[in-house]
């Protein structure tokens, strides 16, 4: 990866980083969930947008703007439930996100697409905190578990 690109990657996480503790003050005042809760699947909603759009779709059915362009086609991630016969895979969705599981269209184990990019801590470029994973992932499963449906997949997936 060019030295350019790394800058331009780096400068989109500060600014969704940035946009992630606005929404971690701001967010999520009104609803039926609880407060803390509502934080959590606006957070994700935001590393959502950032992370997994382009692939998944804005509505995560698996129809991203370079989903035709990928050689494993996204799944629809709003039917993860149905497909586990009606139970959210909470353990295996974040070994998903997190490189413990292989996801094809993810990457190796070895260089998972947003490993290092979940892990980067913005105000220092190149060091790595596992922390920062393991909240940007806790937020996105939040997320994903708050838009799940019960129509019949569209698109394979877990």
């Amino acid at each position: 990866m060019s030295a350019l690109r790394r800058r331009q990657l780096r400068g989109v996480v500060v600014a969704g980083l940035a946009a992630l503790g606005f929404l971690w003050v701001f967010a999520g005042h009104a609803g039926g969930q609880p407060k803390g809760q509502k934080e959590e699947i606006a957070r994700g909603k935001l590393s959502y947008r950032i992370y997994c759009r382009n692939c998944h779709g804005a509505e995560a059915k698996g129809d991203g703007s370079v989903a035709s362009l990928l050689k494993v086609p996204p799944s629809d991630l709003t039917t993860i439930r149905v497909r586990n016969g009606g139970t959210f895979p909470e353990d295996r969705v974040i070994a998903m996100l997190d490189g413990r599981e292989e996801v094809a269209a993810h990457g190796s184990r070895d260089m998972p697409l947003w490993g290092q990019v979940f892990q980067e801590d913005a105000a220092n470029p190149g060091v790595l905190k596992p922390e920062a994973a393991q909240a940007k992932i806790k937020d996105l499963v939040a997320f994903l578990k708050s838009i799940q449906t019960d129509a019949a997949p569209a698109k394979p997936g877990p």
